[in-house]
């Protein structure tokens, strides 16, 4: 909110054509935007396998070893 503040809007109202100030305003405000906020990538979840047991590991470990 500090940065839409302090930034300069004169420049936009000098043009008298509204899809130009309309443009520029949205760029600004964009910059601004992206520049607070961050994007970031959800990190990839692994399952939680707390529900298996050392005996079904040991189980299906032996199950996948030749005899």
């Amino acid at each position: 909110m500090i940065k839409l503040i302090y930034k300069t809007w004169d420049s936009i109202f000098d043009d008298n054509d509204v899809n130009t100030m309309f443009n520029f305003s949205l760029t600004i405000y964009l910059k601004i935007f992206y520049s607070s906020f961050s994007l970031t990538k959800p990190s990839m979840k692994t399952e939680s396998n707390a529900w298996i047991t050392l005996g079904i590991k040991n189980s299906c470990k032996r199950k996948r070893d030749p005899c």
